[in-house]
């Protein structure tokens, strides 16, 4: 075997060794941890992904977690709870975009997220009759049906 070659060979042999030994590294170790955030509930707190960190935007204790032209998430930092404004018909849509969000962002399964201060409904621009009306989280026990 040419001398050249030999040299290409056991240097490719060794970088597919290094990176493969990366890969492992990363997949042993898993997702990088997130910074935590701790929200209080009536059962107890719920340890959150830190959302606070990369807010969509934030003025004064009032966090928007997330936005879509479906829907707007809030949190408020002093009631430690989250407002889900639902912006599009048809009303249902846009809150299973809402909670893929919410659920996405803090980081949480759904049964967690039952347990968070969660508020869900539409405004007058969006639905005359259903605004301010209280739709919860679809998965949670008594969330309302959305017509």
């Amino acid at each position: 075997m040419n001398e050249k070659y030999r040299i290409y060979v056991y240097g490719g042999l060794i970088i597919l060794g290094i990176s493969l030994l990366l890969v492992i590294a990363v997949v042993i170790k898993g997702k990088p941890k997130q910074p935590e955030l701790t929200v209080d509930t009536i059962t107890g707190p719920v340890t959150v992904d830190d959302f606070t960190k990369t807010p969509v935007e934030q003025v004064a204790d009032t966090v928007i977690v997330a936005r879509a032209a479906e829907f707007e998430i809030a949190y408020f930092e002093k009631e430690q709870t989250f407002t889900v404004l639902l912006l599009t018909t048809p009303l249902s849509s846009a809150r299973l975009a809402a909670e893929t969000a919410l659920l996405e962002k803090l980081g949480v399964s759904k049964e967690e997220a039952c347990r968070l201060k969660v508020s869900v409904m539409t405004i007058q621009s969006v639905d005359e009759q259903l605004a301010g009306k209280e739709f919860g989280l679809s998965f949670c026990s008594g969330a309302a049906t959305i017509p």
